[in-house]
């Protein structure tokens, strides 16, 4: 709107200036001048309108520049709102792993100090499960027996062991949470899992009993 209302004072005072020029032209030779003094009127007439719409004109386009309409405010609003949320759920994201991560090395310290005598652990933090790998001679010697001979499990207290294994999961469950497993790993003769056990339940275990 503003630009029109300047375009028709900017044409209407061109078109006056000319007008202007031509009548006295045209007084001059004494020529036909109602054409001249016609399109004069209609500049006046331009300059009128263009007048009176451009105070309304740049008031609109004033209140445009400086209030964005409704729609993009929220829009801005959804986006500032939206950003704030990225910005909170990355730090509380980082918080968590930050926990979880020093919850599942205090774990693994505590292992390592409660079967140090009996061999060595490790964590897989991806597949979150601790692996005890038995390094024990004796203990070794007894499992091969029990490989062998599966019906003396009682003869070298296996049931005992994995009962114990069976508590140390839910050990495990409350200092790192939930879906821990716990594997127990030794050579007999060759590299093998004899019990795995998670959140209190056995889910392997090397002799059927």
């Amino acid at each position: 709107m503003l630009y029109l209302s300047v375009f028709l004072c900017v044409v209407g005072a061109i078109m006056i200036l000319l007008g202007f020029f031509s009548l006295r032209t045209a007084m001059y030779k004494n020529q036909t001048r109602g054409l001249i003094v016609f399109l004069i009127a209609i500049a006046v007439v331009m300059i009128a309108i263009g007048g009176y719409l451009m105070p309304g004109a740049i008031r609109s386009q004033n209140e445009t520049k400086e209030t964005p309409p409704t729609e993009k405010q929220q829009q801005m609003s959804s986006m500032a709102s939206h950003n704030k949320n990225m910005v909170f759920d990355a730090g509380e994201k980082k918080q968590a792993a930050a926990r979880r991560q020093l919850n599942e090395a205090n774990v693994l310290k505590t292992l390592k100090g409660s079967y140090r005598k009996l061999g060595k652990v490790d964590f897989n933090e991806k597949t979150k499960v601790y692996t005890l790998t038995i390094t024990n001679k004796d203990f070794n010697k007894a499992m091969t027996y029990l490989k062998k001979n599966p019906d003396q499990s009682k003869t070298v207290q296996w049931p005992s062991s994995v009962k114990g294994f069976t508590k140390t999961s839910l050990v495990i469950k409350k200092g790192a949470g939930a879906g821990y497993q716990f594997r127990i790993v030794a050579p007999i003769p060759s590299k093998q899992t004899l019990l795995t056990v998670a959140d209190g339940k056995v889910l392997e275990n090397f002799i059927k009993e």
